[in-house]
C-alpha cells in the first residue's frame, strides 16, 4: 500500500500537547548561562557519572566531528516568546565550548555527522533549523505548514538523518502518520507522507537495507526510503482488560542491524521495552524498565540497550541478547534524551525537572555523562 502525498488537515492526535511534553517537545525554557562544573550524581558503584547543568534541556546528539555533545536548551522563562540555544559541550569533560543562539525555542536534534549539519525542531512554529557543525553558522531554515481539522499547524516531533542519502526525516503529531521528507542540505521540501492508519511518533532507520520504522499508538510502520511507499503495517493488541483503553504507545524506537530488531520504548502501560522481529511485527520479548520509559538506544559495541524512565528516574541497562537487566542507574528526576560515543563506552543523558508555569523561571536541569565501563 502506497503511502499518499497530499496536504489534506487532520485532527491532531489525542494527548495533543502532553504528549509533546512528555516527548521532549514542549515545555520549559533555558538562557546561555555557563553550566555548572562537573559533578557527582546517585547511581549504582558500577557506574563512573559526572554531569553539567543548564536550563531548560531537551534532545542531545553526538558530534563525531568535533567530540562533541549539543544539547537543545529552551531558555530562561516558559511562554516569554524568546528564543532558545544550542550548547557545544565537550563530549570528554561536559565543559562548555559554544553557545549557539537561535530566535526559535528548539526541542528536538538530529546530527548528520557526514555532511557536518545539524538540525534543530521548533516544535511550536513547526520550523527546521539546519546549522553548521564547523562554524555554528546557520545554514538555513523551513517552515513545514500542514493544518489540522481545527485549522492549526501540525507540531512536528522528531527529527532523523540520513546520511547515507542526505535526506531529513521529519515526524508529525496528527491523527495518523505524517511525515516530511526534506533534501538534507537545502531543506527543500520533497514530500509529505500521510497514512490514517499509520503513526510517526518514534523514527528509526535501517540504512542497509533502506528501510524506515515509525511508531506511536498500537502499531509500527515499515517504509521503503526509496520508492517512500509503506511495505508493512505491523499492529499489537492492547493488554487483556484494556480492550477500550488508550493503546500501547512507542514513543521511540532503535535499530539492531545485526539481528533485524526493532526496539521500542511502550509508555502506556507497564512501562516496557518491547522487541519486534522487524521483518514479521512478532514481539519476540518484553522486559518491563520503569515508569513512562521514552529515551531508548541500543548499543552493538556492548550488546546493551539503554531505556531512560522519564517518571521512574532512572535508566535501565538490558543484555540485549538475555533481556536481563544489568543494572538500573539512578538519576534525580526525569531522565529524557539518549546519546551514545561512537566507541559504545559512553551514554549521555538529558535530565529534566518539573515544567515551570507560564513566566516562571525554568529550573536548572542536568546533561550527564556515563562511563560505561
Amino acid at each position: 500500500m502506497t503511502i499518499s502525498s497530499s496536504s489534506f488537515p487532520q485532527r491532531a492526535l489525542r494527548l495533543g500537547a502532553a504528549a509533546l511534553a512528555s516527548l521532549c517537545l514542549l515545555a520549559c525554557t533555558s538562557t546561555p548561562s555557563t553550566p555548572s562544573a562537573a559533578a557527582p550524581v546517585s547511581a549504582t558503584p558500577s557506574a563512573a557519572i559526572s554531569q553539567t547543568r543548564l536550563r531548560g534541556v531537551y534532545e542531545l546528539v553526538y558530534s563525531s566531528t568535533n567530540n562533541a555533545i549539543y544539547v537543545a536548551s529552551m531558555g530562561e522563562r516558559f511562554g516569554d516568546g524568546k528564543g532558545g540555544f544550542i550548547y557545544q559541550l565537550d563530549a570528554n569533560t561536559l565543559a562548555l565550548q559554544k553557545t549557539i543562539e537561535l530566535p526559535l525555542k528548539p526541542f528536538a536534534l538530529a546530527i548528520d555527522n557526514r555532511a557536518g549539519i545539524l538540525y534543530a525542531g521548533h516544535s511550536l512554529e513547526s520550523t527546521i533549523t539546519a546549522i553548521d557543525v564547523a562554524t555554528g553558522a546557520v545554514r538555513g531554515t523551513a517552515r513545514l505548514e500542514l493544518l489540522n481539522d481545527e485549522g492549526k499547524a501540525i507540531r512536528t516531533r522528531q527529527l532523523l538523518a540520513d546520511e547515507a542519502t542526505g535526506t531529513l526525516y521529519v515526524g508529525g503529531v496528527g491523527k495518523g502518520g505524517i511525515l516530511w521528507v526534506l533534501d538534507g542540505r537545502t531543506l527543500a521540501q520533497k514530500q509529505v507522507l500521510r497514512s490514517p492508519d499509520g503513526k510517526s511518533i518514534g523514527l528509526v532507520l535501517d540504512a542497509d537495507a533502506q528501510r524506515l520504522y515509525t511508531g506511536a499508538t498500537g502499531a509500527f510502520e515499515v517504509i521503503d526510503t526509496r520508492s517512500l511507499s509503506r511495505v508493512a503495517l505491523h499492529t499489537v493488541p492492547k493488554p487483556p482488560g484494556q480492550e477500550d483503553s488508550y493503546g500501547r504507545y512507542f514513543v521511540n524506537l532503535a535499530w539492531d542491524s545485526r539481528t533485524g530488531r526493532l526496539l521500542a520504548a511502550e509508555s502506556t502501560y507497564a512501562g516496557e521495552l518491547f522487541v519486534f522481529d522487524a521483518q514479521t511485527g512478532k514481539v519476540l520479548h518484553t522486559v518491563e524498565t520503569g515508569k513512562s520509559p521514552v529515551g531508548i538506544r541500543f548499543n552493538p559495541v556492548r550488546n546493551e540497550v539503554y531505556v531512560a524512565n522519564r517518571e521512574g528516574g532512572t535508566v535501565t541497562v538490558i543484555d540485549a541478547s538475555s533481556y536481563a537487566i544489568k543494572r538500573q542507574i539512578a538519576l534525580s528526576l526525569h531522565p529524557n534524551s539518549l546519546a551514545l560515543s561512537p566507541d559504545g563506552q559512553v551514554l549521555f543523558v538529558s535530565v529534566k525537572r518539573e515544567f515551570p508555569k507560564q513566566g516562571e523561571l525554568a529550573p536548572m536541569e542536568s546533561v550527564v555523562r556515563i562511563d560505561l565501563r
